[in-house]
């Protein structure tokens, strides 16, 4: 039985080295006797041997039954093959067994795909950590080491390994069950039974951890000078030594627990043969090319389970295996035909290529509306996205349109022309390769639908409707929007040109995992259209700015800004990158990692890794429930990775001209590989004509037919210079590359050249035409300035003679205005005297009564503090205190009233006068203290003042305080009675000021009143005079206007004389170039446009012959077009223009 486990793997790995039509047959061992026959059918490589059944079993047989999960994305489906179970097995067991392995195969064949399903997900997650590289042309030692170094964990002094607890399994505990299952079985079975499959040595196997370092495109590293691959011997010197040395620290580093796995192509076109000193430790396993069997396998499951799994026609879901045999056949004829060149470098395919042809198909709806002809419709159109975009010549386009009608009729059974009649414009004949310029399929005609489905898009023609208008019409409105909303709005044209690529793009861009290669001159629109259908899809765009000092460090950023964008963002984002920006070989390094892994190695440190697994935690939680709550920081991570390669668009914008673009295809593969390649060709005419009449369209033009010729010649000019390019690198094996930009220069320079042209002439014109008027203008008013001459004299002689009347007037007022006005100045000084001397004594009125005042305002204020209360409290004392009544006498004295007579208690035979029965009865009288606030106290009684100051101001006892202690009424009837008496005093002195203030203001107002009257009189006199000042100074001024009108008429018209003596004869000479210049304007628009058209094409050194030839066509095309430039001019280009430089090198 071990023999026969040596033969099946004999024949696996023999086997996948040879090719299909060298695998072993059976019959190449009929001269061995074995106990086991070998099977008699097929090819050895198809079986195995089972040892449970004793016998000889297919591999395909040993496949089980595989369900696409629903709503599987197409990049996570992975249909099983007898490759997939060969390559599973041994790979497995060799790994672990800790045998290293590579595995070489052409490019597409699942290679790495494969590789990474075994070791990431066939393998413990728990026992194994992966550590993945892809080497490109460029990758270094250094790189590597740093790649692998920043993974590893150190685990004593100078030993590093695979982080612990993620290494290979134990093998010990692997035998203990395996040893149990095998006892178990050979106890039920009544045998012994040992699987020689599980038998290895235990010794080599038992570690603790396991590591294993995928290198995918192992042999990219360039070959140096000295035939080495410095990436290569480095993991050279790990195989053969166990370790290298520590690039900062240089001592030996030891590295345990790790093996290397690799994948690789077949030397050739960019890939090396690797070292047989690295090759010896491998096991290698040659993974050939799927055969038909197998690519119509894999297919055909996949686009059965999409057609089966919505509620497409039966007729649809009949065609999934012509879909897949078309796609089959159309793939290997292509690879047969359009073979690579130095020209064609791109023109290399895989089957990456075929599985973007059955995504691309996958990418409809599923509807009962969709029919057979809309399924042919979509797959030619995929196959066209897919291989015919990248064909750069007619040639190759016809030849693919050709092939796309037999296989419509081949496997579909349907008649090609009918099936895109609707795509020709012109009635009759076949469909040609312009016709399939539009065929459109997308989700962005219909801006407001919700969900946005692909479909075809109708761009057919009638009498009503203009298919191709319409989709124009609705790109200008998303191009109107974008340019809303950026910071950088865009001056593009919607053309069919344009849509075509627009379409592409987006079509690259609705696909998980699309990526875009656009290979274009510079001005073909790359960048601008790609923005443009990143708005149109809603994604975020980043572009890079490169700036004289952007170095790796501000790379690493950008990067860094676009990873996480894509993987913790809700939107995809699209990368765009122009070869222009390449300052370092190291950035398309990076992104040739991207394309193939989705990550740039190491680029994120630790913390920054542990805040990328937060980000896209909730995006985990979405797609896996509950069980992203248990993944670990290496499974989110790797979840960021995954979700970074759906999320994360690369569009690079190339261009072919030179060596670079066919370098980095060769040196980084995966530009080819993860890219769908779209050849931005030369413009077309019908681009041509609709850039012209965009830019063309905001210049005045002499009729709607002069601007159609132009337009038109514009367009003849860049298809002639593309010509005479050909001829150019016929003749002399050198290239002149005629590019969008130059037709672009074309529009501007002549935009530029007619509008400085015109304003030139325009003003050349305009100076003759001012001469002849200023000519025709002295002509005719000679004769009116001598009449006009006539005529001012005599008004000029008699306003001399008034001027001088209006003088002796003036001089004779003068003397009387002057005098009257120093008697009135006189009369002013008198009244301000007057009534200054009336403002100082009002002052010393106001000063002096300002004495009383404050003392009278308190007497006031005590009156309202009195209360009813206290005025009844008065009243009602039978025998009031002294002061009491002294107060109270006091006020009676003031307001005249008369005391009684009463016997007087010590004597009464003799009477006395008593004031306190007056008091209370002139207390119980309510106004009393109304009387006291109006009381008159500027026409006091001297007699009772006399009294009251004598007898009770000049009594010590009455005053306030005294009083306020017995009554505080009485304290402010004492407060009013001081009051009056200071105020009567003060008035004394006051009254003879008052007095004499008065008699000084009545003497005041008599002066003001006489002075009022002078300066009347003198306001008169002055007002007369300045009316004849003015009278004389307007006479004066009407004197000089007309001497000077005068004088300046007499020397225009010795001017005019002069002026027709001198230029008679220039008159009609400027008549003449006045006319010419008029003809010569109507014709600067094709003297601009010839002139354009030289300095846009002609101005390289081509040879003489190239360049005569260009100006004759230029010359003839205006001709023919029409009488706008000058025949002349066209003959001195054609005798002086720019001659062969047979110096130059270019």
């Amino acid at each position: 039985m071990e023999s026969m486990q040596v033969l099946t793997t004999k024949f696996v790995i023999v086997g996948r080295a040879l090719q299909v039509r060298n695998w072993t047959k059976p019959t190449a061992f009929d001269t061995y006797t074995l106990a086991f026959p070998l099977p008699t059918k097929g090819n050895l490589h198809d079986y195995m041997y089972a040892v449970d059944d004793a016998k000889w079993i297919r591999w395909e047989d040993t496949l089980k039954e595989y369900t696409i999960p629903p709503a599987s994305p197409f990049s996570a489906i992975v249909v099983p093959t007898t490759y997939t179970a060969q390559l599973e097995c041994l790979v497995t067991l060799l790994v672990t067994c800790k045998r290293k392995v590579l595995v070489c195969g052409p490019t597409g064949t699942g290679k790495s795909c494969y590789l990474n399903g075994i070791l990431n997900e066939k393998l413990s997650a728990e026992h194994f950590s992966v550590i993945m590289l892809s080497f490109s042309a460029k990758t270094s030692a250094y790189m590597t080491q740093n790649i692998i170094d920043g993974k590893l964990d150190k685990r004593r002094k100078g030993v590093y390994g695979p982080p612990v607890g993620k290494g290979a399994i134990s093998c010990v505990y692997l035998y203990l069950v395996l040893f149990i299952c095998t006892v178990y079985i050979a106890f039920v079975c009544g045998m012994m039974m040992i699987n020689p499959l599980i038998v290895v040595d235990v010794e080599q196997c038992v570690q603790s951890l396991y590591g294993i370092i995928f290198v995918d495109d192992l042999n990219m590293p360039q070959i140096e000078t000295y035939g080495a691959q410095p990436p290569i011997e480095l993991m050279r010197q790990f195989v053969d030594s166990g370790g290298w040395y520590d690039l900062k620290e240089m001592t030996w580093q030891k590295i345990v627990d790790t093996i290397v796995v690799t994948a690789m192509g077949p030397p050739g076109g960019g890939r090396n043969t690797i070292s047989p000193r690295f090759q010896r430790h491998f096991n290698v396993f040659c993974f050939s090319e799927f055969d038909d069997a197998t690519l119509v396998r894999i297919f055909s499951t996949i686009v059965a389970w999409y057609f089966n799994s919505g509620p497409f026609l039966p007729e649809i879901r009949k065609l999934a295996d012509a879909v897949v045999a078309a796609t089959l056949e159309t793939y290997q004829n292509a690879m047969k035909v359009l073979l690579p060149t130095p020209k064609k470098s791109h023109y290399t395919f895989n089957l990456r290529d075929f599985s973007r042809v059955i995504q691309g198909i996958m990418l409809i709806p599923a509807s009962d509306d969709f029919n057979t002809t809309g399924l042919v419709k979509l797959w030619v159109h995929e196959s066209l996205r897919v291989i015919g975009d990248r064909l750069i010549d007619d040639e190759g386009r016809a030849w693919f349109c050709e092939f796309q009608r037999k296989m419509v009729a081949k496997h579909f059974s349907a008649n090609f022309d009918k099936v895109f009649v609707s795509l020709k414009r012109d009635n009759g004949g076949a469909i040609t390769p312009q016709d399939m310029r539009n065929l459109f399929f997308g989700d962005y005609r219909d801006p407001d639908a919700n969900p946005r489905l692909y479909k075809e898009i109708d761009v057919s023609c009638s009498a009503e409707v203009d298919g191709i208008a319409q989709l124009i019409a609705c790109l200008d409105t998303y191009l109107g929007e974008f340019n809303a909303v950026s910071r950088k709005p865009m001056n593009l044209v919607m053309f069919l040109f344009a849509i075509e690529h627009l379409s592409r793009i987006a079509r690259v861009l609705k696909m998980p995992r699309g990526n875009a290669l656009l290979v274009g001159v510079g001005g073909s629109g790359r960048q601008s259209l790609t923005r443009l259908a990143a708005f149109i899809m809603d994604y975020e765009v980043k572009q890079i700015e490169i700036a004289k000092n952007y170095t790796m460090l501000e790379w690493r950023e950008d990067m860094k800004y676009v990873l996480k964008t894509a993987g913790t963002g809700a939107r995809p984002l699209v990368f765009l990158f122009s070869d222009t920006q390449i300052k370092y070989e190291s950035f398309v390094e990076d992104i040739n990692n991207m394309l193939n892994a989705g990550e740039i190695p190491n680029l994120f440190p630790y913390d920054e890794r542990v805040g990328l697994c937060e980000g896209v935690r909730p995006y985990a939680k979405e797609k896996y429930g509950k069980a992203a709550g248990d993944m670990t920081p290496t499974q989110l991570y790797a979840f960021f990775v995954q979700r970074v390669r759906q999320q994360l668009h690369i569009v690079l914008a190339c261009s072919p001209i030179g060596d670079a673009f066919r370098d980095r295809l060769r040196k980084f593969p995966s530009m080819i590989n993860c890219c769908t390649i779209d050849w931005f060709t030369a413009w077309p005419a019908d681009a041509l004509v609709a850039v012209a009449e965009k830019f063309l369209r905001d210049v005045e033009m002499e009729s709607d037919g002069i601007r159609r010729g132009i337009v038109d010649t514009c367009q003849y000019f860049h298809v002639q210079v593309e010509e005479l390019s050909s001829l150019f690198l016929r003749c002399l094996r050198r290239q002149n590359y005629v590019t969008p930009t130059s037709y672009l220069e074309l529009i501007v320079a002549f935009k530029s050249f007619l509008s400085q042209r015109r304003d030139s002439v325009m003003k050349a014109k305009l100076r003759y035409q001012v001469g002849l008027e200023k000519i025709q203008f002295a002509e005719a008013n000679v004769s009116v300035m001598r009449k006009e001459l006539v005529d001012m004299q005599p008004i000029l002689d008699k306003s001399t003679k008034d001027t001088a009347v209006l003088m002796e007037e003036i001089q004779s007022k003068l003397p009387g205005v002057e005098k009257t006005r120093a008697e009135v100045q006189a009369d002013v000084a008198i009244a301000d005297a007057s009534k200054m001397e009336c403002e100082a004594q009002k002052a010393s009125v106001e000063a002096d009564l300002a004495e009383a005042v404050p003392a009278l305002e308190e007497a006031l204020k005590a009156l309202d503090t009195i209360k009813a209360s206290e005025i009844n409290e008065v009243k009602a004392m039978a025998n009031p205190p002294g002061g009491v009544k002294l107060v109270c006498e006091g006020v009676c004295v003031m307001l005249g009233i008369k005391p009684n007579r009463i016997p007087d208690p010590g004597d009464p035979s003799k009477r006395i006068m008593d004031y306190w029965g007056p008091s209370v009865k002139m207390l119980s009288d309510s106004t009393f203290i109304q009387q006291l606030k109006k009381f008159d106290k500027d026409n006091l009684d001297p007699k009772i003042m006399k009294v009251v100051v004598s007898k009770y101001i000049a009594d010590e006892n009455f005053s306030p305080e005294k009083a306020e202690k017995a009554s505080k009424a009485a304290a402010g009837l004492c407060k009013w009675v001081h009051a009056m008496a200071l105020y009567d005093n003060v008035s004394k002195v006051v009254a003879p000021k008052r007095e004499a203030l008065a008699t000084a203001e009545k003497q005041l107002q008599e002066t003001m009143a006489s002075l009022n009257e002078k300066l009347s009189r003198l306001k008169e006199v002055e007002d007369g005079l300045a009316g004849l000042q003015k009278a004389f100074k307007d006479a004066t001024d009407s004197k000089v206007s007309l001497e000077g009108q005068i004088d300046l008429t007499g020397k225009k018209l010795v001017r005019a004389a002069t002026l027709i003596d001198s230029l008679g004869g220039e008159k009609i000479r400027w008549k003449e170039f006045s006319a010419q210049l008029a003809i010569q304007y109507t014709k600067l628009t094709g003297d601009a446009l010839i002139s354009a058209g030289i300095v846009a094409y002609l101005g390289t050194p081509v040879h003489v012959r190239v360049s005569s030839a260009g100006r004759n066509r230029m010359g003839r095309t205006m001709q023919d077009a029409g009488d706008s430039m000058q025949r002349l001019a066209v003959l001195v280009w054609d005798v002086g223009g720019p001659g062969a430089d047979s110096k130059v090198e270019y």
